[in-house]
């Protein structure tokens, strides 16, 4: 009778502590995506600014943006700012050409660099989008994750 009254308080403790797990993963997951949201709507604001500022502005505040979108996105996130942070130094430097009056700025040139930075927000939203889905918060359950144990282990 003692074997069965450990055995239920064993099985007890061992489900707490799995709701438990589940909930500080799916905790974890949220806090992740309250933070990438936070660095989304950041570059959103900075790329807002893109016809107010002059370009020297805006690349003074994406190199700390792109450092921190380094930690919490992947490559194809952190690709899409620097091909932004190569436009807007050719944008500053067609700005500088045009203030000094030492070179014709190309109209093609400054037309070209305009459409690519246009596009840049399409780019940016699709390589985020895989971050940004809150399906991931779903934790697996037991059996999954003895099944993809037991699939590993073969």
């Amino acid at each position: 009778m003692e074997w069965a009254i450990s055995g239920s308080i064993g099985l007890l403790a061992a489900v707490i502590a799995i709701f438990q797990w589940r909930t500080q993963h799916q905790t974890m997951v949220l806090s992740l995506f309250e933070r990438r949201s936070q660095l989304f709507d950041e570059f959103a604001q900075l790329y807002a600014r893109y016809h107010t500022d002059e370009a020297s502005l805006l690349l003074r505040d994406l190199g700390p943006l792109r450092v921190r979108f380094r930690y919490l996105f992947g490559e194809p996130v952190t690709g899409v700012l620097t091909e932004f942070d190569v436009l807007l130094k050719q944008k500053a430097m067609l700005e500088m050409r045009a203030r000094q009056c030492v070179q014709v700025v190309e109209i093609d040139e400054g037309v070209a660099n305009v459409n690519a930075i246009y596009g840049i927000p399409d780019k940016f939203t699709k390589a985020c989008e895989p971050y940004m889905k809150m399906d991931q918060r779903l934790a697996r359950t037991v059996p999954e994750f003895i099944d993809d144990w037991w699939n590993r282990r073969l």
